[in-house]
């Protein structure tokens, strides 16, 4: 998974993807999206999906949100950094979320909460043609899992009333204090043509981050940016394709996704952008389990 158990969960249904991948805050343009944002994505959301876009437009960003995920009845707030203005031969970006979850996952678990920090570098090998960028990653988490029955446990002495009992299971902590990091390259071909390429999580962590490899193709028509992905889980073979559309009508630009693999989802969004400033909403929907994600975000560009 691209963040982790947790985040994944979170974020679209792994939502770090049981969705594949997708960050729980990441960038509401990139949700929008079905982030299938890997080929030409840019700017903030670059950093959570493919570092080497920070590089590729020059501009200064800062995104600051909020998003719900019903999996978990979860929330999460975050901010994410892109600067490849300050200085034209290195690019860089920083972005943390903060996510608290109820833990609604089939009952499984308790009380999950967590932060994520991320730090990427990029370098714009030919300017606006061939970037390379890393990130490093960093996730603490902790969250409580049912302890199962105990089979030496006695009987009880009496028959238990299973319709008026109240079960109360006892639950123990379970924390992940993780690092690992992302690689990633996209290249221009042709103006407006991109192909991106990541491997995320160089360091695995056992059953809570899997080595996962991403490639895409972006291109931008006047108004109109399409994007089409494939990630593949290299632990367990999983794949998952996403496709996602983004049309500026204006001052709002409207966005689409759509992404199948082992869970199928729907997204979308709008936005309004004034020359230094902008707000993005974002909608998913699970539809194979019929949960569903909001998040709202600002934005201050240059």
């Amino acid at each position: 998974m691209r963040a982790s158990f947790f985040f994944s969960l979170i974020s679209i249904f792994s939502l770090s993807s049981v969705v594949y991948g997708q960050d729980s805050f990441s960038s509401m343009r990139t949700l929008a999206m079905s982030e299938a944002f890997v080929g030409g994505g840019t700017g903030t959301g670059a950093l959570f999906v493919n570092p080497a876009g920070i590089a590729m437009s020059e501009m200064y960003a800062v995104e600051t949100g909020y998003v719900y995920s019903s999996l978990l009845d979860a929330h999460s707030v975050g901010f994410a950094v892109a600067d490849s203005k300050t200085n034209n031969n290195l690019s860089g970006g920083l972005g943390f979320t903060y996510e608290l979850g109820n833990g609604r996952l089939e009952e499984e678990t308790d009380n999950m909460h967590g932060y994520d920090v991320r730090v990427a570098l990029a370098l714009p090998l030919i300017p606006q043609t061939l970037a390379f960028g890393v990130t490093g990653h960093h996730l603490r988490y902790s969250q409580n899992i049912p302890t199962p029955p105990d089979p030496n446990a006695s009987e009880p002495s009496e028959p238990i009333d299973e319709e008026n009992a109240v079960f109360d299971p006892t639950f123990r902590t379970e924390k992940t204090n993780a690092y690992t990091g992302d690689i990633g390259v996209m290249f221009a071909p042709y103006r407006q043509i991109l192909i991106g390429v990541t491997l995320h999580n160089l360091l695995e962590v056992e059953n809570v981050l899997h080595r996962e490899l991403e490639a895409g193709v972006g291109a931008y028509i006047e108004h109109l940016h399409l994007e089409a992905s494939l990630h593949l889980d290299l632990e367990t073979e999983q794949e998952t394709f996403a496709i996602g559309a983004e049309y500026e009508i204006q001052a709002y630009p409207i966005r689409f996704g759509y992404q199948s693999g082992s869970i199928d989802s729907a997204s979308g969004g709008i936005g309004w952008r004034s020359s230094g400033s902008g707000v993005d909403l974002v909608y998913v929907q699970d539809l194979t389990n019929e949960e569903w994600m909001f998040g709202i975000s600002g934005s201050i560009f240059m």
